[in-house]
């Protein structure tokens, strides 16, 4: 296998254990160490949305659908957030 070329959009960090969900539409979501709840833009790493839930998150996001509406949740510290998208 040959690389031929590579373009890096951009970098994020993310402090293990917590997991990125990634979207179609070019969303990431993630929990930080420090309880926020974090959705950035994947070409331009520019954040465009953060909920402090001043916990720790337990798990990484996740999405789902109801009736046509999308959702993402995580689980922080003894609660699960739930946020419309």
């Amino acid at each position: 296998m040959t690389l031929r070329s590579s373009l890096v959009l951009s970098f994020l960090m993310v402090a293990p254990p917590l997991g990125v969900l990634a979207t179609a539409t070019g969303l990431l979501f993630y929990g930080q160490p420090n309880g926020g709840f974090m959705a950035v833009d994947q070409r331009a790493g520019r954040t465009l949305w953060r909920f402090p839930s001043n916990v720790r998150m337990k798990a990484s996001p996740m999405t789902f659908a109801v009736d046509g509406q999308q959702y993402v949740a995580v689980a922080a510290g003894p609660n699960i957030l739930c946020f419309g998208l």
